[in-house]
């Protein structure tokens, strides 16, 4: 497993992945490799489902260690990257083009994230809002479809926020591609200050 960024995702202790249906539907997820998209408020357990639909993934694929990468991706590896830090990367690719012509995708973070066989999103919409990030992603989106590779999205956007941000067409894209999951309950990180 791989990832893109500077976040390196990390697996809760296995003492704190709660046994609720959204784990255990997470899990069936990475065992059959279908897209969702989990979206609700922050901090009910999204990113720990994707983790967990991750982790059968790579238990399926032979458990390889998760590494950050800039060399060519071999095929059955999976990817993970976060909105902002997707679209930060993209941008700075933009600048080596400019630099260097020659300048291969194969190695960069558009290359890999358009065609890895699996794809985990982290905290889609958090980006800056501009439209060279909006159409960052829209093309990300577009790519994937187009290529039907099952990709796993976080958002604290509801569907309606998310074409408000990206426009019909991509959402469109994302549903062909995703099973929608609405995450209900509470800031699970701010238990401990509320009384």
């Amino acid at each position: 497993m791989y990832w893109i960024g500077s976040t390196q995702p990390k697996f809760p202790p296995p003492e704190k992945l709660e046994q609720s249906p959204l784990l255990n539907a997470a899990a069936q997820s990475g065992l059959d490799e279908m897209g969702v998209l989990w979206y609700g408020s922050p901090g009910n357990g999204k990113t720990t489902a994707m983790l967990r639909a991750w982790q059968h993934i790579d238990k399926r694929q032979g458990g390889s260690t998760s590494m950050r990468i800039r060399h060519p991706w071999l095929d059955k590896r999976a990817l993970w990257t976060q909105a902002s830090e997707y679209c930060r990367d993209v941008n700075s690719e933009i600048e080596h083009y400019r630099k260097w012509p020659d300048f291969d995708t194969n190695y960069s973070a558009t290359g890999l994230a358009t065609v890895v066989p699996c794809l985990f999103f982290d905290d889609l919409g958090t980006e800056k809002l501009t439209d060279h990030n909006s159409e960052t992603i829209s093309s990300l989106i577009d790519s994937r479809y187009r290529r039907e590779l099952p990709t796993w999205f976080t958002t604290n956007l509801e569907p309606t926020e998310l074409a408000q941000r990206y426009g019909d067409r991509t959402i469109s894209r994302l549903a062909a591609i995703c099973e929608f999951v609405a995450v209900d309950g509470d800031d699970r990180r701010m238990r401990k200050y509320v009384a």
